[in-house]
């Protein structure tokens, strides 16, 4: 009974050391910052997270060579989503993103096809004007009688007033965002919403006076998903411009990415109440991505429990010889900004200053030859130099391009190790490596010190058990009897009982023959 309580013990201590375990973080941030970048989507999700821990001065530099002369990205193919995510982590390193952002609200699709209401409620009569600016300013005049509206284009008493053609034709067809200031001749209650196959959705809140401003925002940014994250991207940097009404009419109910970054952006309840409801038995979110971004959006007291399972379940799935998520740079990158805490790393790297950029920029004369002389790389001059080139430039090491780095000399790799590898890089390994160690060790140390201590507890109670057991073992009363009366056994199997039995007729014989001499002795 003893030794199973002593095994349940040893299998409870093993199994919570095993759910205790955590991803390694620095040595993930670190093979990060390491990665040669591929594209402009994973590289600025890789800036991002390495900003928060002062290092991505690399992936800075491919970032801001790899703009467009418009202020957008890629180069030569601009995309809203990678632009917004590269003017986020360009903000994060302190950089000037007005431009970004100007092209965003300008690169906008129009595709919502229903109509823009305006709605007052109020017992009043009188008039609003209502200005706007497209091309150039313009007021117009509409009536209210008790809510009913009217004006020049639709004299149809409505308390809902269509702002897209009772204004002026096709007006919000042709601006993707377009504010309206009201100003009243009385009060009332001023509200918008959208209208589409007989399904309303309420713009903003009811503001209660006589003056009152209504933003429509009437634009996407392509794609359900990029629309969702660059409007993500604009909630954080706080622009005026947002897709929320596009983001709702094509809601998708069972997507993690769609209740976390509407959470995010809205604060609303019912978003997080069903992200929550999307664990997986396994702890996570479907794959790597999606439980990240969930992790960003639950990241609150209230779901702490959610937050510490998802996280179990992305321990299990770092890679244990590299320290990255799936090998690649957006899976690692989009875990490390969304669902660990980054306290105390630092990689120690300082941020770049604008006439670093300026001097990589002007290095790259695009002749399809890697100049490494006149200072060019594949971060600095990526037409020009990249992986398979048969120049090792300095952007490149054997680990990230071996096929142009391979044939350099023993001396040149090692010199460049030192170089590129500070000393304390391989202590701070060895400290890591002898942390974990020392914990093993205090593990295995309590498990024998709670087993030695429950051994001595019980060790009375066994030696006065022992010794009634051991008893009859080896002195069994019966087993003594039986021992006797079967002594012979072994003596019948070996001599014959014949054989004893004329021995002993002999002697009785021999006896009664003396008895007989004697007799005779003493007639005579």
């Amino acid at each position: 009974m003893f030794s199973k309580k002593v095994g349940v013990l040893v299998l409870v201590l093993v199994l919570f050391s095993l759910n205790t375990f955590a991803a390694n973080l620095t040595p993930a941030y670190e093979w990060l910052n390491s990665q040669k970048p591929t594209d402009i989507y994973s590289s600025a999700w890789a800036a991002l997270a390495l900003s928060e821990v002062n290092g991505g001065n690399s992936l800075i530099q491919y970032l801001e060579n790899q703009k467009d002369p418009a202020d957008c990205w890629p180069k030569g193919s601009c995309k809203p989503k990678e632009t917004a995510l590269v003017a986020l982590a360009l903000s994060k390193s302190g950089k000037n993103i007005d431009k970004p952002l100007d092209w965003l609200k300008s690169h906008q699709d129009i595709t919502l096809t229903g109509e823009w209401l305006l709605q007052i409620k109020t017992d009043s009569n009188g008039q609003c004007d209502i200005t706007y600016t497209t091309t150039q300013a313009a007021t117009k005049k509409i009536n209210v009688d008790k809510g009913f509206i009217t004006s020049d284009k639709c004299t149809t008493p409505s308390t809902f007033f269509n702002l897209g053609s009772c204004l002026e034709q096709n007006l919000l067809l042709t601006k993707a965002a377009l504010e309206f200031d009201l100003k009243c001749t009385f009060s009332g209650e001023i509200s918008s919403v959208y209208r589409d196959a007989g399904i309303y959705f309420l713009n903003d809140d009811v503001i209660t006076g006589n003056q009152a401003k209504i933003k429509i925002n009437n634009g996407n940014f392509g794609s359900y998903e990029d629309t969702l994250i660059t409007n993500w991207i604009l909630e954080e940097l706080n622009p005026d411009v947002n897709s929320l009404i596009y983001l709702r009419k094509n809601f998708r109910e069972n997507d993690v990415k769609s209740n976390a970054f509407l959470y995010i952006i809205t604060q609303k309840q019912n978003y997080i109440n069903e992200l929550s409801n999307l664990q997986k038995t396994d702890k996570s979110f479907g794959n790597v991505f999606d439980t990240a971004i969930a992790a960003l959006a639950l990241d609150d007291s209230q779901h702490q429990a959610q937050i510490d399972q998802l996280r179990e379940w992305l321990d299990l799935q770092q890679d244990n010889k590299d320290f990255s998520w799936n090998k690649n740079i957006l899976d690692t990158s989009v875990v490390l900004y969304s669902a660990y805490p980054n306290d105390g790393i630092d990689l120690g790297e300082s941020s770049l200053t604008p006439q670093t950029t300026t001097t990589l920029e002007t290095s790259c004369d695009e002749d399809n030859i890697c100049d490494i002389n006149s200072g060019e790389d594949y971060l600095s001059c990526p037409l020009d130099c990249f992986c398979g080139d048969s120049v090792c430039d300095s952007s490149e090491s054997p680990s990230s391009c071996p096929s142009d780095c391979e044939s350099i000399s023993t001396e040149e790799e090692t010199k460049e190790e030192l170089e590129e590898e500070p000393e304390e890089e391989p202590e701070e390994e060895t400290k890591e490596e002898r942390s974990f160690g020392f914990l093993w060790f205090l593990l295995i140390a309590i498990i024998l010190g709670v087993i030695g201590f429950l051994a001595y507890k019980k060790l009375p109670a066994l030696k006065s058990k022992s010794q009634p057991k051991e008893r009859p073992t080896f002195v069994l009363p019966k087993l003594v009897e039986s021992k006797k009366t079967e002594f012979k056994g072994p003596i019948d199997l070996l001599k014959p009982i014949v054989k004893v039995k004329s021995i002993k007729s002999k002697v009785e014989e021999d006896l009664e023959k003396s008895l007989r001499e004697a007799r005779k002795l003493l007639e005579k």
